[in-house]
């Protein structure tokens, strides 16, 4: 008997989030959540909540993380 042929829908989603690119960048080049932010001069906390989307990121502040990151 022949299986039935499954189709899959997977809906389209947007661009990831800013914090997921910080958290893989700072990952990818082994930095501590508490060094970057040491380096960047803010909390470590905001940091995370950043990361994980739970705030948002200013201008500013994403210069400061970039620069901490090489970038």
């Amino acid at each position: 008997m022949a299986r039935p042929e499954v189709s899959l829908h997977i809906p389209e989603i947007g661009p990831l989030p800013v914090g997921v690119y910080i958290r893989a960048a700072r990952r990818d080049q082994g930095i501590s959540i508490k060094n970057l932010a040491s380096v960047a001069k803010f909390s470590p906390g905001h940091l995370s909540h950043i990361e994980t989307g739970s705030d948002q990121v200013s201008k500013p502040l994403l210069n400061k993380i970039s620069s901490a990151l090489g970038y």
